[in-house]
């Protein structure tokens, strides 16, 4: 921070947080180098963290920095699901394959398809190793969320033979569906869709579903609303210093992506990509760092802290379709 203080940038992006009790502000080191930032001129911008919904789990709480929450845009990546008793469910997925044939998969629930020796609470999480070859080959597995890594979700369903993941929330994630380029056909789905699969299954001998290809939806309401995942207040160090400060776009954002690094980072992915789609507070503090640079454009004499102020006070929000200077 010192360094690029010294080549004298404008703006400090820092999507950097931390987990667990916060440190006092003079031994951490991030609100150190903000503070020494902040009394040259620069705006430092840093991820409130990715611990929430539980309440004091905000980090970055120093008042001379912008501490960013994240929230959803009005874009969605449908994918339509069939199940085999007519029911139509809409998911979401940005995996680039597909199902072979537009017909009926058999579907499978992750905890009826366990190898023994699998402990009970996390039966349905399709951890690695956990599924059996023989009840999930050639079917789509339904796979909860909880401990684990998504797309790791999904290498196990491949590694057993899965033909598909169905990924779904669980009760605390409610409806915020977020996305991944796995390594199979797959589609995720909201806690109370995945209640409605999991009570299909419970009630056919056979169940069956197809997944059809997504598609690119804009406009979905309602929109911004918080992410379930974003930190939340209030400050543990100093209640009376409101964090986070502002809220950015954050769930599902395609962001630029390191071509030596697959989509899914896991050993077996050999695609290579030049941009992905991340959620995260860190994705949705670049947004006020950008914003930051606009208002030092247009206002070069103010300080950081007439700038921070101008982002936390002015923000509103803003039609689908806003005026045609203010498509930045």
């Amino acid at each position: 921070m010192d360094d690029a203080v010294g080549d004298g940038v404008d703006v400090l992006s820092v999507s950097i947080g931390s987990t667990g009790a916060p440190m006092r502000f003079a031994d951490d080191g991030i609100a150190v180098g903000a503070l020494h930032a902040a009394r040259r001129g620069v705006v430092v911008s840093c991820s409130g963290g990715n611990s929430g919904p539980k309440p004091a789990t905000v980090s970055n709480l120093a008042p001379w920095m912008l501490t960013v929450g994240a929230s959803s845009i009005d874009r969605a990546f449908n994918s339509p699901i069939k199940l085999g008793n007519g029911v139509a469910i809409m998911g979401q997925t940005v995996t680039s394959y597909r199902l072979p044939g537009n017909k009926l998969y058999p579907l499978v629930y992750a905890a009826d398809a366990v190898v023994p020796g699998t402990p009970a609470n996390v039966s349905n999480q399709c951890l690695p190793n956990s599924l059996s070859a023989d009840k999930v080959r050639g079917k789509i597995v339904v796979c909860l969320r909880g401990s684990g890594l998504r797309v790791e979700k999904g290498l196990e369903v491949k590694r057993a033979g899965g033909a598909a993941i169905l990924l779904g929330n669980p009760p605390a994630s409610g409806s915020e569906v977020p996305v991944d380029s796995h390594v199979l056909p797959g589609t995720a789905v909201s806690a109370a869709d995945a209640k409605t699969i999991l009570a299909y299954i419970n009630s056919s001998s056979s169940p069956t579903a197809v997944l059809d290809p997504s598609r690119t939806v804009v406009d979905v309401r309602p929109s911004p609303v918080m992410a379930q995942f974003s930190s939340r207040g209030p400050n543990v160090l100093e209640p009376s210093i409101l964090k986070p400060d502002i809220t950015a776009p954050g769930l599902n954002i395609l962001a630029a992506w390191s071509e030596a690094s697959s989509p899914t980072k896991l050993d077996g992915d050999h695609r290579v990509v030049q941009y992905n789609i991340m959620s995260g507070t860190s994705m949705s503090c670049p947004h006020v760092s950008a914003a930051a640079v606009l208002l030092k454009a247009a206002h070069p004499d103010w300080s950081s802290a007439a700038i921070r102020s101008a982002i936390m006070t002015t923000g509103k929000r803003l039609s689908s379709e806003p005026p045609p200077h203010l498509k930045f």
